[in-house]
């Protein structure tokens, strides 16, 4: 458990500084990359290829109109 609240607090720290290395971190262990998705969010249902998360963390969603920037949602379905 203080492995784990350590690694936190860590992050944290980075979170607090604007440390641009937490944002490539977050980029690397997208799941969702390259993955055909549908995301619920206060516009509707996005549905398209995830491109990643961008430096402010918005999940970047590639449809057949254009790139979608999605900052909150629930992804419905992955592919």
């Amino acid at each position: 458990l203080q492995a784990i609240l350590n690694r936190l607090e860590v992050r944290y720290r980075m979170l607090a500084d604007n440390d641009p290395r937490l944002a490539v971190e977050w980029e690397d262990r997208c799941y969702l990359r390259n993955r055909f998705v549908r995301v619920e969010s206060g516009d509707g249902v996005v549905e398209g290829v995830c491109r990643g998360i961008d430096k402010e963390g918005a999940l970047l969603i590639d449809t057949h109109s254009g790139l979608h920037r999605l900052v909150n949602g629930v992804v419905l379905g992955i592919e």
